[in-house]
C-alpha cells in the first residue's frame, strides 16, 4: 500500500518543484512551499510504513484499534 500512494506523491511533488521554479509571486511560492512540507511529511509516514515490521491491537474504551508503532516518527500537521 505504501508503495502505491509513493508513486503518485513523488510524480505530486515534482510538479510542486517545477511550479515552483516558475512562480512569480511571493504568496504563490509561500503557498507551494507549505505544500512541499506536508508532501514531504506524507513521504516521511509512507517510509515509516515501509519500515514497519510488527504491530499490536491495543484495546480503546471497547474499541479495537491497530497500534503500528510509529511513535518514533516526527508529529504530523
Amino acid at each position: 500500500v505504501a508503495h502505491l500512494f509513493s508513486q503518485p506523491l513523488t510524480i505530486i511533488i515534482g510538479h510542486v518543484d517545477l511550479l515552483l521554479s516558475n512562480a512569480q509571486e511571493e504568496m504563490t511560492k509561500k503557498k507551494l512551499l507549505i505544500i512541499k512540507d506536508q508532501l514531504k511529511s506524507l513521504s516521511i509516514l509512507l517510509q515509516d510504513f515501509r519500515n514497519l515490521q510488527e504491530y499490536n491491537i491495543i484495546d480503546f474504551n471497547g474499541l479495537s484499534l491497530l497500534d503500528i508503532g510509529l511513535q518514533k516518527t516526527k508529529q504530523y500537521d
